[in-house]
């Protein structure tokens, strides 16, 4: 991958303490989150969280919320602004077995009292505001705002193996138009650098790794992971909402699709992307999504809503690529095809109906192709190539 730049936080290679938490993987749908209505440096200390991956796939972490704290596994979620838990009038109102927020046991705790209403693809959830000190590893801020849940419109809701949503998008896009837990530390001086790392480690995607629960990556909050990341980035100006940069054409190369001669055979427009943590799949346009598929001789079944191919064919598929900014980058296919139960192997990939602020969303096939590096502070965002 070509070199465009570095993140100045790249530079900074030595700095204080890292603690390192739990990043695990789920088997859900994805939960990119909508707007429902207008109204949805202390001691330049590190934090590094391990992620956990449970299946078709969002990313989860545990954070602790309350004086004494009261932990919570949290989606990760980079296309959504808000924090949300479940409070405790949520138990009569299908919150399930989840931990819940007792704010009553909480010294910090402080209401704040607006009624919000959370809409997420798979369901609404409904809350009031508050805040409290909520710590991610050994970073506290006693006074983050959050959205204590009384209510849940979200059917699978209580069987999900977390208890709510950490958005980590800009507060534009947050209806409690707070900043989110990192945001805010970084606006308290609490980080070394106002930046966040995700890294994702490059196992075969199939549903039986995710389920496993098993520690699948690292959110390293204030510096640069140098432990599992390159310098070899390619960074992009972002729109300060959900992280939006341009893409440019998804494609595979000419070489392996003939037909087109010199050409990758899909056009080059200008198109608006996110990334997102909270979805196990790359969306794109309709055109883009099936001529990939054609060119890999993928087929389309009703029965799984994918794109499968041949299990035995997957070493023999090529990379695909996305275009960002008028550079080339790969996706091989042990991250972009996932195995499933009945011996067949599907695409990650999927066609996003038409929205209104961007044409893809890239899931966890980026995710583990890419390190990705967050800068809160100028809302540049960086892919960097993985150690291996």
């Amino acid at each position: 991958m070509a070199v465009r730049a570095l993140i100045p936080a790249i530079l900074c290679a030595l700095c204080d303490a890292v603690i390192r938490l739990p990043l695990s993987t789920v088997n859900v749908r994805n939960i990119t989150s909508r707007s429902r209505s207008p109204d949805l440096r202390i001691g330049g200390i590190i934090s590094a969280q391990l992620l956990f991956d449970f299946g078709d796939i969002v990313n989860v972490v545990t954070i602790t919320i309350g004086s004494p704290p009261q932990p919570f596994k949290v989606i990760v979620d980079t296309s959504s602004g808000d924090l949300w838990l479940p409070g405790k009038l949520c138990l009569a109102n299908r919150c399930g077995n989840k931990q819940i927020y007792e704010s009553s046991l909480s010294k910090t705790y402080k209401p704040i009292g607006k009624n919000i209403g959370l809409d997420y693809q798979p369901g609404i959830v409904y809350g009031i505001t508050a805040t409290d000190n909520v710590c991610i590893g050994a970073l506290c801020n006693p006074l983050q705002e959050f959205v204590e849940a009384y209510h849940t419109m979200w059917y699978d809701w209580p069987t999900l193996p977390y208890d709510g949503v950490m958005g980590l998008a800009f507060p534009t896009v947050s209806q409690t138009e707070a900043s989110n837990p990192i945001l805010s530390m970084a606006n308290m001086m609490m980080l070394n650098m106002p930046i966040f790392t995700i890294w994702k480690e490059q196992q075969e995607m199939s549903t039986e790794n995710a389920l496993e629960n098993k520690i699948a990556g690292l959110i390293t909050l204030g510096t640069f992971d140098l432990k599992h990341c390159t310098s070899s980035c390619l960074y992009v100006d972002t729109q300060k909402d959900y992280w939006r940069f341009t893409v440019n054409r998804g494609f595979v190369p000419s070489e392996y699709h003939t037909i087109y001669g010199n050409l990758t055979y899909t056009n080059t427009r200008v198109s608006n992307a996110i990334t997102s943590t909270s979805s196990s799949l790359i969306k794109g346009p309709s055109y883009d999504i099936w001529t990939i598929a054609a060119s890999l001789n993928a087929w389309y079944s009703s029965k799984h809503n994918k794109f499968l191919v041949n299990c035995d064919e997957k070493d023999n598929l090529p990379q695909i690529g996305i275009t960002i900014e008028g550079t080339d980058l790969p996706i091989t296919p042990k991250n972009y095809v996932i195995k499933i139960a009945e011996g067949y192997c599907a695409l990650a990939l999927e066609v996003m109906p038409p929205a209104l602020l961007y044409d893809w969303v890239l899931g966890e096939p980026w995710l583990r192709e890419y390190c990705h590096v967050y800068d809160v502070e100028t809302g540049k965002l960086a892919f960097c190539a993985p150690l291996v």
